[in-house]
C-alpha cells in the first residue's frame, strides 16, 4: 500500500515537472490523443524526436471517392484546355496572318500570351498564398474564358493580340494553381498518380492541339481555335462553382484583412516596377529592325526604360526580402535558379518550335493546315513515349539530373537538323529530326517537376528536425535546445511542424517562380524569334526572288504569298521562308544547348536512395512505439 501511494506521488510530481517544462498555449485545447498506424503516415516527411511540433491552424482532411473526382473532373478539363490552347493556334497562324495581313504581327501572337502570364506569375502565386484556392483558380479561369471570346470575335491583329494577353493573364494560375488544389487534396504518396492522369489529358491536348487547329482552320474558320474553349470551358466552371469541400493546404486570413494590408501581402509596388521593364524591353526586341532601325531613339529609349526599372525593381525586391514578388532567400539557391533558368532555355526552345514548324510546312512545304498538324505528329508523340519512360527510369535509377543533361545534348542536336529542312527535304528527313528533337524533350520537364517535389517535401523534412533547406530556401526554425520545441501526441491522425504552413507558401511559391521564369524567358525569345524570322524573310527575297514585290509578300501572310507573285518568282520565295525558319531553328539549338551546363546545378540527390530510408523508418518498431501514442 506505501508502495502504491509512493508510486502515485511520483506520477504526480512528474505531470507538474511536465507541465512547467513544457506550458500548451491556452488558446488550444488539446484532444484525447488517438494511435496513429504506420500506413496512415505513408508518404508523409519523417517523425524524429527533435522535430517541432505544434498544430496547424488548418487539419488535413484528405479527400477521396467521389468527393475527390468531383474536385479533380474540373481540373482535368482546365488541364487539356490550357495545353489545347498552346499548340491548337500553331496551325492557325499563318491562316490568321493571311486574314489580317499581318505578318509583321506573328511574334505577338504567342509573345503577348507569354508575357501577360508570365508577368502576374508571382502575383498569382502570392493570391494563392492568402486567398481561397477554388475561387482564385475559377477567377484566373474566367480571364481565361473571357480572353478566348475576345480573340474568337476579334476584328482586328492588334484586337486578337489584346485577347490573347488576357488569355494569357488567366492561365497564369491555372496549371500551378491545379497542383496547389490536388496537394491539399491527397497526402503526397497520393499525389504523383493523380499529376500523372491530369497530364495524361493535357498531353493529350497537346498532341491533338495542331490537329484540332489545323482542321477548324481548314473547314471552318480559323476563330473556332478560340470559341471551342467557351463550351468545354463553360463546363469545367460550373462543376467548379457548385463543388462543395475544395482544400486549402493552409490556414488562410479573412479576405477584408488582406485586402487592407493589400499592397503588402501582394507586394504590388513591385509588380507596378517589374512589369513596365518586362514589356518595354519585348516591345524592343519586337519593334527592333522592324518597325524602327536598331539605333533608332525609340528603341534605344526602351532598352534604357527597361534596364533603368529593373535596377529600381531589384533593389526594391532585395529590401522587401522574402515578403518581395521574389523572395530573395529562393532566389539565391542553386537549385532553385539553375532549375529556373533550365525551364526557362527549355520552354523558350520548345514554344519557338511549335509556333515555327506550321510555318515551314505551310509555307514551304505547301501544305495544308490540317496536314501540318499532322506532320507534328512526330515531335509529340515522342515526347509523351518519353515522358511515361522517364518518369519509370527516374524510379529506377534514383537520379533526376542525367536525365536533363541528356535531354539538352538530343535537344539541341535535334533542332539544329531540323535548321537543314528546306522545300526539297523527304518526309523521312522531317520525321526523323522531330524524333530527335521530341524524343528528348520532355525528359526536362519531368526533371524538373519531380525536382519541385522532391525540393518542397525535402524542405519539410528538414524543417521538422529545426534546420533550413539550403537548396529551396528554407529559414531556420527553432530546435529543440530553446526550450521552445516539445513532442507531443496531437489531434487526430497528423503530426505537424511550425514551419508547415510557411513550406505550403514556400511550395506555391517556388512552383510559381519556375513558371514564371519560363513564359518570361518565352516571351522574350518569341518576341526575339520574330525579329528573326522578319529580317531573313526580307533578306532572302531580295536574294532569291529579286523581281518579287518584297512589300506584297510580307503583307499577305504567311500562306497568302502564292496570290501576289509569279510562278517564276515562287521557288525563289519558298526557299526564303525555309531559309528564314531554319534561321529561328538555330535559336531553338542554341537555347537548348544552354539548358546543358544549368542542368549540371539541379543537385544529385538520389529519390530512390531517400524513399526506401523513410519506408525502413517507418516499419522499424521503435518508429511504431514513437507514433502509437
Amino acid at each position: 500500500m506505501a508502495s502504491s501511494d509512493h508510486s502515485a506521488s511520483s506520477r504526480h510530481s512528474l505531470e507538474k515537472d511536465v507541465e512547467k517544462e513544457i506550458p500548451l498555449p491556452q488558446e488550444h485545447v488539446m484532444p484525447v490523443p488517438q494511435p496513429v498506424t504506420v500506413e496512415e503516415l505513408k508518404g508523409e516527411a519523417e517523425i524524429t524526436p527533435e522535430a517541432v511540433v505544434t498544430p496547424d491552424p488548418v487539419e488535413e482532411k484528405w479527400l477521396s471517392g467521389v468527393k475527390l473526382w468531383l474536385v479533380m473532373g474540373p481540373l482535368i478539363l482546365v488541364f487539356f484546355l490550357v495545353l489545347l490552347d498552346t499548340t491548337i493556334v500553331s496551325t492557325a497562324i499563318p491562316d490568321i496572318t493571311n486574314h489580317f495581313n499581318s505578318l509583321a504581327d506573328i511574334g505577338w501572337y504567342s509573345a503577348s500570351y507569354q508575357l501577360a502570364s508570365a508577368v502576374l506569375q508571382p502575383l498569382a502565386g502570392k493570391t494563392y498564398v492568402y486567398f481561397s484556392n477554388k475561387w482564385t483558380f475559377i477567377s484566373f479561369f474566367a480571364v481565361f474564358e473571357l480572353g478566348s471570346l475576345l480573340c474568337g470575335v476579334a476584328t482586328s491583329s492588334k484586337m486578337l493580340i489584346v485577347g490573347r494577353a488576357i488569355a494569357g493573364m488567366g492561365t497564369a494560375g491555372l496549371q500551378n494553381g491545379a497542383m496547389t488544389i490536388i496537394s491539399a487534396c491527397v497526402p503526397l504518396h497520393k499525389r504523383p498518380a493523380l499529376l500523372g492522369i491530369c497530364q495524361g489529358f493535357a498531353q493529350l491536348g497537346l498532341v491533338f492541339g495542331p490537329l484540332i487547329g489545323g482542321a477548324l482552320t481548314q473547314y471552318t474558320t480559323w476563330r473556332w481555335c478560340f470559341y471551342i474553349n467557351l463550351p468545354i470551358g463553360g463546363v469545367a466552371g460550373a462543376l467548379l462553382v457548385l463543388t462543395r469541400g475544395v482544400p486549402d493546404a493552409h490556414s488562410k486570413p479573412p479576405a477584408m484583412e488582406v485586402f487592407r494590408d493589400l499592397h503588402h501581402k501582394l507586394d504590388l509596388i513591385g509588380f507596378v516596377l517589374l512589369s513596365p521593364a518586362i514589356i518595354m524591353a519585348l516591345l524592343a526586341l519586337q519593334w527592333g529592325g522592324n518597325v524602327y532601325a536598331w539605333d533608332s531613339a525609340t528603341i534605344i529609349g526602351l532598352f534604357c526604360g527597361a534596364a533603368g526599372n529593373l535596377l529600381v525593381w531589384a533593389a526594391w525586391n532585395w529590401w522587401k526580402k522574402d515578403d518581395a514578388l521574389i523572395p530573395v532567400s529562393m532566389v539565391r539557391r542553386t537549385q532553385v535558379w539553375s532549375g529556373s533558368l533550365v525551364v526557362g532555355f527549355l520552354m523558350s526552345s520548345l514554344y519557338i518550335f511549335v509556333y515555327y514548324l506550321p510555318i515551314y510546312f505551310q509555307s514551304a512545304d505547301s501544305a495544308s493546315p490540317t496536314m501540318s498538324g499532322v506532320y507534328m505528329l512526330p515531335n509529340i508523340l515522342a515526347s509523351l513515349i518519353l515522358a511515361v519512360a522517364v518518369g519509370k527510369a527516374v524510379q529506377w535509377v534514383g537520379y533526376y539530373t542525367p536525365f536533363s543533361i541528356v535531354s539538352a545534348i538530343f535537344m539541341a542536336v535535334g533542332y539544329g537538323l531540323c535548321s537543314m529542312l528546306s522545300p526539297t527535304s523527304t518526309t523521312g528527313e522531317w520525321i526523323g529530326f522531330q524524333i530527335i528533337s521530341g524524343k528528348h524533350s520532355d525528359g526536362h520537364v519531368s526533371s524538373m517537376k519531380r525536382k519541385a517535389n522532391l525540393c518542397t517535401h525535402h524542405s519539410r523534412n528538414r524543417q521538422r528536425n529545426g534546420h533550413a533547406d539550403a537548396a529551396c530556401g528554407g529559414t531556420e526554425q527553432p530546435s529543440s535546445r530553446d526550450g521552445t520545441a516539445c513532442h507531443l501526441p496531437l489531434h487526430g491522425k497528423h503530426l505537424y511542424s511550425t514551419g508547415t504552413s510557411a513550406l505550403a507558401k514556400q511550395q506555391l511559391t517556388f512552383h510559381f517562380f519556375v513558371k514564371f521564369t519560363g513564359m518570361l524567358f518565352g516571351a522574350v525569345f518569341l518576341s526575339a524569334s520574330a525579329t528573326i524570322f522578319t529580317n531573313s524573310l526580307r533578306t532572302f527575297i531580295v536574294q532569291l526572288a529579286p523581281t518579287a514585290d518584297l512589300d506584297a509578300i510580307l503583307t499577305a501572310g504567311a500562306t497568302g504569298f502564292r496570290k501576289v507573285i509569279s510562278p517564276e518568282e515562287l521557288p525563289g520565295v519558298l526557299l526564303a521562308y525555309a531559309k528564314s525558319v531554319d534561321r529561328v531553328f538555330y535559336l531553338c539549338a542554341a537555347l537548348a544547348a544552354l539548358c546543358l551546363p544549368f542542368s549540371f546545378g539541379l543537385g544529385w540527390t538520389n529519390i530512390k536512395k531517400k524513399a526506401q530510408e523513410k519506408k525502413a523508418a517507418t516499419d522499424t518498431p521503435d518508429e511504431k512505439a514513437k507514433i502509437e501514442v
